[in-house]
């Protein structure tokens, strides 16, 4: 029996090392120290999400090799293998409140109903991203739940403290969401999923993406709770952002969105450092 082969999307790679940069920047945002057992985990769960297809043909290529096994062996590996996975559940929790393992549950299940069809909708098997209007909120719902909800609930900080703080993150991402909408717009249309492009066309979801990043700004504005280089870092990413929006087309590159528009999600961190190099 050939044994499946899989092939790296480095791309996606990237987007976890954004999600990598952004956690810092919450961290650096909040103000306190680094958990890096946690920071990693949650990293390594965004590159597991946008590699789906990857992770099933890995687990897939690990049975096939397992099958060949002796029954003792299969035994032995299972055994060792939930000794792992019980000692990393109790590692994790030593990290997590009860409130922010229940928000972990939640992201992972948003996360996998958005990218396989599980749910059932009129006798046909679906994706959450497919239902109207859903798939830009959805992303950005995930997105504020893993970069910052879970640091702070980690931390045991009242979200109503950091409610500024998590208001800004959600429409960042809603607001860069949108360019990839507007890429995806005939394979969406293909799908019949309603999209803002689909329903509308593509200026009036620039439109709806900049009102977003206007919501974005002025609760950074307004965020009393954050020290200047953070305002600063964060007002320099609203300014690209809202370049790379006017900028996005159904034309444009992959790298375009892949690095470009992606590769915002990293500018906090990089002004935020580069402000602490300057002494700033």
């Amino acid at each position: 029996m050939k044994s499946p082969t899989f092939k790296i999307n480095f791309s996606n790679l990237f987007i976890s090392i954004c999600g990598l940069g952004l956690l810092i920047f919450t961290y650096k945002a909040l103000n306190i120290r680094l958990q890096p057992i946690l920071i990693l985990f949650l990293t390594i769960g965004i590159a597991a999400i946008y590699n789906v297809s990857i992770s099933i043909q890995l687990i897939r290529k690990i049975i096939t090799i397992v099958s060949f096994f002796t029954v003792f062996i299969k035994t032995a590996i299972a055994i060792l293998l939930s000794i792992f996975l019980f000692g990393f559940v109790i590692l994790i929790t030593n990290y997590l409140t009860f409130h922010g393992l229940l928000f972990l549950l939640l992201g992972f299940i948003l996360s996998i109903l958005y990218q396989l069809p599980i749910l059932k909708y009129k006798n046909k098997r679906i994706r959450l991203k497919q239902i109207s209007y859903l798939k830009v909120p959805l992303i950005a719902l995930v997105w504020t739940i893993v970069t910052i909800l879970i640091p702070i609930l980690a931390n045991e900080i009242n979200p109503a403290q950091s409610s500024l703080l998590i208001t800004n993150r959600f429409f960042f991402i809603f607001s860069l969401a949108i360019p990839f909408d507007i890429r995806d717009i005939e394979q969406d249309k293909k799908s019949n999923t309603q999209t803002y492009v689909v329903k509308w066309n593509s200026e009036t979801a620039k439109i709806i993406a900049i009102i977003s990043l206007f919501i974005y700004l002025v609760c950074v504005y307004i965020d009393n709770g954050l020290i200047f280089n953070i305002k600063l870092s964060l007002y320099f990413s609203g300014l690209i952002a809202f370049i790379m929006i006017l900028l996005s087309s159904k034309d444009r590159t992959k790298l375009f969105f892949k690095y470009g528009v992606d590769g915002i999600l990293l500018v906090p961190i990089l002004i935020y450092w580069m402000l602490a190099f300057l002494k700033f």
